[in-house]
């Protein structure tokens, strides 16, 4: 069997949006397959700042987990609603 691939959702967000994207993304969470996908999470913060974690337990600063973003393959998955 192939190794999971490994994706990062990222929620949140500056805009008045950003509770409805942080209920998004974990429904995300709560639904993906973990034996077909290795998930991280960015969350942005409503100041703008990014949260890296690759693990529930596990909150790092973006800028400090850009080295080890660079050395993981990655998809992106995007969910938004469109703007009205």
């Amino acid at each position: 069997m192939n190794a999971p691939k490994h994706i990062i959702v990222m929620m949140g967000g500056t805009s008045s949006e950003h509770d409805i994207s942080i209920k998004s993304g974990e429904k995300v969470l709560e639904n993906i397959d973990r034996d077909r996908y290795h998930v991280s999470t960015i969350v942005i913060t409503r100041d703008g700042e990014w949260i890296f974690s690759d693990a529930p337990s596990e909150h790092i600063e973006f800028s400090r987990a850009i080295p080890h973003l660079h050395d993981m393959h990655l998809s992106l998955i995007h969910i938004s609603e469109p703007t009205r």
